[in-house]
């Protein structure tokens, strides 16, 4: 979440400063954490209809964290379904009775 509010370079650097790491192993662990991304990014610049790229990708996976949640919400009875089922429950009893 860091990463929303400060630039990755500045994260990076002062992570490094407190990490017990040693120079050679933080310059690759940065290298290679930084050079994906940094392909991407170079790789949708240049193409020609990059804001739609995107908007897509943001779109896809704001859809995908819906359908995610809904499932997982739909896969675990909410409390409400419970407090219902021990009312009916109790209310057949005493109708029993």
């Amino acid at each position: 979440m860091l990463r929303l509010v400060m630039p990755m370079d500045v994260i990076s650097y002062v992570l490094g400063l407190f990490a017990d790491l040693t120079w050679r192993r933080y310059v690759l662990a940065t290298a290679l954490g930084l050079t994906p991304s940094a392909f991407i990014l170079t790789y949708i610049g240049k193409t020609p209809r990059a804001y739609e790229i995107i908007m897509f990708g943001i779109g896809g996976a704001a859809l995908a964290w819906i359908l995610y949640s809904t499932r997982r919400g739909a896969r675990k009875p909410s409390m409400a379904a419970f407090v219902t089922a021990g009312r009916a429950r109790e209310h057949r009893s005493t109708a029993r009775s």
